[in-house]
């Protein structure tokens, strides 16, 4: 991260406040991860409504005058302090999973009911990923719609009625891409970025030349060019670029690596767990995490379009960051109950 942002810092130091504000941000979020591992999870079951719906309010929030802060041309943040704005959309996402699966254990008995099962959780999620889309943020919105349809199918939904509704996903999808310059510039971009080397390519092709520069060894921590004003948003949506031209391919493999080791020992936690909202909850925070580290990474190195997600743990963003740390601490608390049940013989 200090790397990514010094260019910024030949400006008067705003690299370095970044960097701080960073820093700060990790160990907010360490904070809530302590707590959380401490807490039994199965207290978010029953809190998992006001969550949900507390969140949903917040997000809303960022469409009045004088508590929404536009950046980069949407509205997604909530200014808090001076220099401190906060992001709902990345608490929505985690509060949306615990609601999830807080409701596919409730109503498991009528999951295969339209009206009483699926319809309801639907509805909530689809009006989530329109208020999203209205920041706008459709980057947030797949995540959440992705993830839910994910927790969707793990819960026990019937798998004909997912597949019906990822088709009418990929076809409204199709349109909002298409009646919106800017998305259907991504889309472009993703398919022929050189097109356009100074339009709408211009910020693949330069990802694409970090990671040629950086080779198998990298050019060497700090020492890249890519960030000095030719890679936009080096150390947010393509900080995974600026890794890849100085730590190199062997560099972007350690890090793909620890999300894959995350992930299984994850999906370990989830599995041992003794209750349905155990395993849905650890299942749901798996699929998020793991869901938003693709969508970056395959954005950066143009296997996707690029949709703006941060990589978690590693971009740039203190709303992200606590989310993260919090999703760990959940985990945490899983895994620890999951291990005094197994002592116990439950």
């Amino acid at each position: 991260m200090l790397s990514s942002t010094a260019p910024p810092g030949y400006k008067g130091g705003e690299g370095l406040f970044l960097f701080r504000k960073h820093v700060f941000s990790i160990i907010v979020g360490f904070g809530f991860m302590l707590v959380l591992k401490k807490v039994d999870y199965e207290i978010l079951f029953k809190l998992s409504k006001p969550l949900f719906f507390g969140s949903i309010v917040l997000l809303l929030m960022v469409f009045f005058k004088g508590l929404g802060v536009k950046g980069g041309g949407a509205y997604r943040w909530i200014r808090i302090a001076p220099g401190f704005a906060f992001q709902p959309a990345e608490l929505l996402k985690l509060t949306m999973v615990i609601y999830t699966a807080s409701f596919l254990c409730r109503k498991r008995d009528v999951l295969d009911d339209f009206k009483k099962g699926f319809l309801p959780l639907a509805l909530l999620t689809f009006g989530i990923a329109a208020i999203l889309l209205a920041q706008p943020d459709m980057g947030t919105a797949i995540v959440v719609i992705g993830v839910s349809v994910m927790l969707w199918w793990v819960g026990g939904m019937r798998t004909l009625r997912i597949i019906k509704v990822l088709i009418l996903l990929a076809i409204l999808g199709f349109l909002f891409i298409w009646i919106e310059p800017y998305r259907r510039e991504r889309i472009l971009a993703f398919l022929n970025p050189w097109a356009a080397p100074h339009g709408f390519g211009y910020q693949i092709i330069q990802a694409l030349l970090a990671f040629g520069v950086g080779g198998f060894w990298g050019v060497g921590l700090g020492k890249g060019l890519q960030k000095f004003y030719y890679l936009p948003a080096p150390h947010t949506d393509f900080i995974f670029a600026v890794i890849g031209e100085e730590l190199g391919f062997l560099g972007s493999i350690v890090v793909l690596a620890l999300y894959v080791v995350m992930g299984w020992a994850s999906f370990s936690i989830s599995r041992r767990a003794q209750t349905c909202f155990g395993k849905l909850l650890g299942m749901g925070i798996t699929f998020l995490i793991l869901l938003q580290a693709l969508v970056n990474l395959g954005g950066v190195t143009n296997f996707t379009p690029s949709t703006g997600i941060p990589l978690p743990f590693v971009s740039y963003g203190g709303s992200s960051m606590v989310v993260s740390l919090s999703c760990v601490g959940i985990l945490l608390s899983i895994a620890s109950k999951g291990r005094e049940e197994e002592k116990s013989g439950f």
